[in-house]
């Protein structure tokens, strides 16, 4: 053989999937919303122990009415993605009124702006433990894993991720503490990048 010439094992293929992230700003279902609006935290007040809760003007400006709804399932539907990646999504009980045919692997944290996937349903995945690292104990959102056709030579592993926001065209060693934030995740993420890249998966 020529002594260019590499030597390719045979792989399994992989059906053609259509992928898509997207960020739907906070959205809760409409009886959980109105739940939390009733203890809503104004504009520079402490969150304080509550976990679930939201800002004021979240309940003033985001309150998602039924069209509302039906306006972002029908773009879901244009969309024909067999897995999208989300952000700042309450779950699986706000997921499903927009993803009407998917099946959902979401972060378990307790905060209301999950990052979680909705898959088609259908497509062979298992949901797996969260990526607990990236959150920087706690202090951030963790990362939502699943696996596409697991135990099977074509199986591939996604991350949904929502990282430290508030660090726009800046340098990560801005004196931003958002971007310190961001810069801490930076290294965490790319090491699972590295980590499913020589897994081949």
């Amino acid at each position: 053989a020529p002594a260019h010439a590499v030597e390719t094992l045979p792989t399994a293929p992989r059906a053609d999937l259509r992928l898509a992230t997207w960020n739907l700003e906070w959205l809760i279902a409409p009886e959980d919303f109105r739940g939390l609006a009733k203890s809503c935290v104004p504009r520079g007040a402490p969150r304080g122990p509550a976990r679930r809760s939201i800002p004021c003007n979240v309940v003033d400006r985001l309150e998602r009415s039924s069209i509302d709804f039906r306006a972002l399932a029908a773009v879901s539907r244009e969309l024909k993605a067999d897995v999208i990646a989300l952000q700042e999504v309450d779950g699986p009980r706000a997921a499903k009124r927009v993803f009407r045919d998917h099946d959902f692997c979401f972060a378990a944290d307790e905060g209301v702006q999950k990052v979680g996937f909705a898959i088609r349903r259908g497509l062979p995945h298992r949901c797996l433990p969260d990526f607990i690292e990236l959150s920087l104990g706690g202090r951030v959102r963790r990362g939502a894993v699943i696996v596409l056709y697991p135990d099977d030579p074509r199986e591939m592993y996604l991350m949904a991720v929502h990282l430290k926001a508030s660090c726009p065209r800046r340098a990560l060693d801005d004196p931003n503490p958002n971007c310190a934030t961001l810069a801490k995740q930076v290294p965490i993420l790319e090491a699972w990048i590295d980590e499913q890249a020589a897994a081949g998966r």
